[in-house]
C-alpha cells in the first residue's frame, strides 16, 4: 500500500556543496522528518546548478551571481529568486520551512504562503547580539533580524527553535505550534570504535571558528600556565593558525600548544578520535544561549568527552564526571582550577585509561540516546501533523 506524502521544501541561503553546521542542520532535520514515512523533503539552497542532490535528498538551488553586483542582487532579492523556483517547480510543497532569521526574506515568502495556502514554519537557531553584526546595533542588519524576532516569526504557523531559551521567548509571543530541536548528528559512523591513547598524556582539543563565540585566548593562556605545572598537557587547536594566536598573544606559547589551522574533515576526524577532550568557552551572553553549540554535539558523537562551562541547553547533557566537565564559569581562572580538579582526580586512578574510556563510552551513548535524528523521528511528525490539521 503506497502512503500519500506530504511535501515540505526546507529552505537554506546556503550553498550546499561546501558543507557547514547550517548544512549539516538541515540535512538531519529532514532525515527526522523523512524516517515519519509521511512527509518528503526537498532542499532549497543557492548554487550554479538550478538542480542537485546531497545525502538522498534533491535539491533546488536559485542562482548565486558571479560578479560582486550579480551577489548583492541575489541577496537582496533572495525571496523572490526562490518563490520564482518554486513556481517553476513540478511539484508543489504543503509546507516551507526557512532556516534564519531574515526579514527581507520572511516577508515575502509568508506572502507567497499564504496567498497559496502553504504553511510556512520557521527554523531558528541563533540570536547574535546585535553589536556582533555588520554595522552594530544601529545598522540595517540589526534591524532586519530585530523586526523578524519581534514581529514576522512569531506571526508564521510555526516554529522549530534550538533551545529552550528561543522557545521560551517565542512562547511569550505566539501560541503557534512550536518543537525544540537541538543540533542533530547521524550516528552511523563507519569503521567507528573508542579509542585511548596509550601514552601518559592529556590530549585536549579545541576545533571549529571562534569568531566572536568562543573564548579561545582565554583557553590557550589557561593551557599555557597548566603546561609549567604539568608538561603531560597538550592543546591541540584546529581551524585556527599560529598567526591568529600571534597577533593576539604578545609572548611565546608552550610547545605544547599546537595550531594545525583548517584541515580536511577526515583529519579533524582524527584528531577528535585521538584526544582525550574537546573544550571550548563561552560567555553568559544571549548569543550562547539562544544558539546551541555544534562542537558539543559532533565531540561527544565520535566519542571525546567535553570540558565546557554551561551555556544554552548543555545542563541537560553534560554530567560533570560522567560524560566530560563543567566549568564554573567563562574565565581563564575558572579553567585553570577545573583543569587542576581534573588532573588531580585522574591522576590518582589505578587505570588512568580506563578512566578515559569510561568517559569517552559515556559521551558516545549520550550522542546515540539524545542528539541521533532518529530520536526526534515521532516529534517532528506530530509537530507538523498539527501544522496541517
Amino acid at each position: 500500500m503506497t502512503t500519500f506524502k506530504r511535501n515540505i521544501f526546507y529552505i537554506g541561503e546556503i550553498d550546499w556543496r561546501l558543507g557547514s553546521a547550517s548544512s549539516a542542520r538541515i540535512i538531519n532535520n529532514a532525515r527526522a522528518i523523512e524516517l515519519t514515512q509521511r512527509y518528503s523533503v526537498t532542499l532549497v539552497g543557492k548554487g550554479q546548478e538550478r538542480f542537485s542532490s546531497i545525502e538522498g535528498f534533491r535539491v533546488l538551488n536559485v542562482k548565486r551571481g558571479n560578479a560582486t553586483i550579480e551577489k548583492v542582487l541575489f541577496s537582496l532579492f533572495r525571496a523572490y529568486f526562490i518563490i520564482k523556483l518554486l513556481k517553476k517547480n513540478f511539484v508543489f510543497p504543503d509546507v516551507i520551512v526557512y532556516y534564519g532569521t531574515s526579514s527581507i526574506v520572511l516577508l515575502p515568502l509568508k506572502h507567497y504562503c499564504r496567498k497559496n495556502n502553504i504553511k510556512i514554519v520557521v527554523d531558528v537557531v541563533e540570536w547574535y547580539d546585535y553589536s556582533h553584526l555588520p554595522m552594530g546595533r544601529l545598522g540595517p542588519f540589526a534591524l532586519n533580524v530585530w523586526f523578524a524576532m519581534k514581529k514576522v516569526i512569531p506571526s508564521c504557523d510555526g516554529l522549530i527553535v534550538i533551545s529552550s531559551f528561543l522557545e521560551d521567548y517565542f512562547s511569550r509571543l505566539t501560541e503557534k505550534s512550536i518543537i525544540r530541536i537541538p543540533v542533530l548528528v547521524d550516528t552511523n559512523i563507519k569503521n567507528f570504535s573508542i579509542e585511548v591513547s596509550k601514552n601518559d598524556t592529556i590530549q585536549l582539543v579545541y576545533a571549529g571558528s571562534p569568531g566572536k563565540k568562543d573564548l579561545l585566548i582565554d583557553i590557550v593562556l589557561a593551557i599555557n600556565e597548566l603546561c609549567n605545572r604539568y608538561p603531560f598537557i597538550y592543546l591541540k587547536i584546529i581551524g585556527v593558525t599560529d598567526e591568529y594566536l600571534k597577533k593576539r598573544i604578545d609572548f611565546k606559547l608552550s610547545t605544547n600548544i599546537k595550531c594545525y589551522g583548517k584541515i580536511p574533515q577526515n583529519d579533524v576526524y582524527h584528531h577528535l578520535i585521538d584526544s582525550d577532550f574537546s573544550i571550548f568557552l563561552r560567555l553568559n551572553e544571549r548569543y550562547a544561549f539562544a544558539g546551541f553549540p555544534t562542537k558539543f554535539v559532533e565531540s561527544l558523537n565520535y566519542g571525546l568527552p567535553v570540558i565546557a562551562n554551561i551555556t544554552s541547553d548543555l545542563g541537560e547533557y553534560l554530567i560533570d564526571g560522567y560524560n566530560g566537565y563543567i566549568i564554573n564559569g567563562p574565565s581563564k581562572d575558572d579553567l585553570v582550577e577545573k583543569l587542576e580538579l581534573i588532573i588531580e582526580k585522574e591522576t590518582r586512578l589505578c587505570d588512568f585509561k580506563q578512566g578515559i574510556f569510561e568517559l569517552k563510552n559515556n559521551a558516545r551513548n549520550t550522542a546515540l540516546n539524545s542528539f541521533n535524528y532518529s530520536v526526534y523521528s515521532d516529534k517532528f511528525e506530530f509537530f507538523f501533523n498539527n501544522i496541517l490539521m
